[in-house]
């Protein structure tokens, strides 16, 4: 599985009709692509307590089957119309964008880290005996 994150902030002129309509054509591609498991996305939420305020910050996360399915999304013209609503909402277009995609599950993907794992001693339930 890949996941594709993408956050970014929206131009102060554009209002929440405008936000909701790019957001639906984004949803609609889970009916159009093979391989595209979900998405979600929305206006991002800190709690009342975070110390700077983020105004008008949205993302969205998808989770795609496989590597062709994210290539699909890339590369697919289906999509076009979609990543141009996006890119018209986003304050600074393509520049405003910050994504980052998180690879492969760990059983088809090496994972680097390991190396570094300390074996963790497997526990008994107390009064078993080894």
């Amino acid at each position: 599985m890949n996941r594709h994150n993408v956050l970014f902030k929206i131009k102060p002129d554009i209002n929440d009709a405008i936000i909701d309509a790019a957001f639906q054509l984004l949803f609609s591609l889970q009916n159009e692509l093979p391989g595209f498991i979900r998405v979600a996305a929305g206006k991002c939420r800190f709690h009342k307590n975070y110390p700077i305020q983020v105004d008008r910050l949205f993302g969205f996360s998808i989770d795609f089957q496989d590597e062709n399915a994210y290539n699909t999304f890339l590369n697919d013209p289906v999509t076009h119309p979609v990543k141009s609503a996006l890119i018209n909402i986003i304050d600074g277009g393509y520049e405003g964008i910050y994504g980052f995609d998180v690879g492969r599950v760990i059983d088809s993907y090496p994972n680097p880290l390991e190396k570094y794992r300390t074996p963790t001693p497997r526990l008994l339930p107390p009064g078993a005996i080894r």
